[in-house]
């Protein structure tokens, strides 16, 4: 049986013989062979850094977290891990009154290696790649506001806490069926519970900035601006076009091109309607059902041929243009 072993030491700053207390410090470490270590009283400032210190020739990774000053220096807590640290937080702790400040820090770290499947690994590597490249994709065509980098990423920071945790709740039935079906097949593949709860609604996660820019335009509220969204999205089938667009692998750069100019007009006519459907039936128990009654035989006829266009056979990049460009002429009524 696979063992972990985890050690913490108060290293007491510089006081006393320093240096030997460090030849020490690492001597008891490499004889004990921690897989991940927890440090107190840790001083880290421009040109010297106690972790860093510790830490040589031992092959770990270091995350520190500032707890209060040490005469002047600041002083703090230090993870050291075997494995890679995928995030750290720093968690501030009540002074009981005192002036004397404490801190709690928080590491997650990666320790799958030789606990699932090599190939599992790599498509879990593969699915938060994806999310970085589609999101970041996204901005460069989408985002047209002045604010400065750090805002932009408070926004969808809020937006993204505020969406997680009821977004499979406001995801129409098929969405909601292909994320249960990923998610027990990444947890039957060996992935944590948790992060194979995260990873099934990567692609998911991935709509939050169109849902956000959908909630300014529409002056609504995250979660309406959501419900919206996704309502378009189920109305208009919208889940089953990506998913079958994901699958098309262009022979050239020229269908390249226009793969993703469908895709991006499907995306940008999901937000229109939402954004119509909002603004004009706002007030209605359900905006978009009142938006596509109120479209008439129109819209009802182009929902038919996306049907048809969509689920008529296997996609290809022939019909997924003819069909954006349907969507996009529903964006003017």
């Amino acid at each position: 049986m696979r063992t972990f072993r985890a050690a913490t030491l108060n290293i007491w700053s510089r006081f006393g013989p320093w240096e030997e207390r460090l030849g020490a410090i690492r001597e008891g470490l490499r004889t004990l062979a921690p897989d991940v270590i927890g440090l107190q009283e840790v001083l880290r400032f421009p040109g010297f850094d106690q972790a860093e210190l510790v830490s040589q020739g031992l092959g770990y990774e270091i995350a520190w977290g500032r707890a209060s000053e040490n005469h002047g220096f600041p002083t703090g807590n230090a993870i050291l891990s075997r494995w890679r640290i995928l995030r750290s937080e720093l968690i501030p702790l009540p002074n009981g009154g005192s002036d004397e400040d404490r801190s709690l820090l928080y590491a997650e770290i990666d320790a799958l290696d030789n606990r699932m499947d090599g190939q599992l690994q790599l498509d879990l590597y593969q699915m938060v790649s994806r999310l970085i490249f589609v999101t970041t994709g996204w901005y460069l065509k989408n985002d047209t506001g002045s604010a400065a980098l750090d805002q932009r990423i408070a926004e969808l920071q809020e937006a993204r806490k505020a969406l997680e945790p009821k977004l499979t709740s406001l995801l129409p039935a098929f969405s909601r069926e292909r994320i249960e079906e990923r998610r027990h097949g990444l947890f039957k593949g060996g992935a944590p519970e948790k992060l194979a709860e995260q990873l099934a609604v990567a692609d998911v996660g991935e709509l939050i900035p169109d849902i956000a820019l959908t909630a300014r335009m529409a002056e609504a509220d995250i979660v309406t601006a959501a419900k919206a969204f996704f309502a378009v999205s189920d109305a208009f089938r919208i889940p089953r076009v990506e998913d079958a667009a994901r699958s098309i692998t262009p022979p050239d750069y020229y269908d390249q091109l226009a793969l993703s100019r469908a895709t991006d007009t499907i995306g940008a006519a999901r937000r229109g309607i939402a954004v119509a459907a909002l603004a004009s039936h706002g007030k209605a128990a359900d905006p978009v059902a009142a938006w596509l009654e109120a479209g008439g035989e129109r819209v009802a006829r182009i929902r038919e041929r996306l049907q048809a266009l969509t689920e008529g056979g296997d996609i290809t990049v022939s019909r997924l243009s003819v069909a954006s460009g349907l969507m996009s002429d529903l964006t003017g009524i």
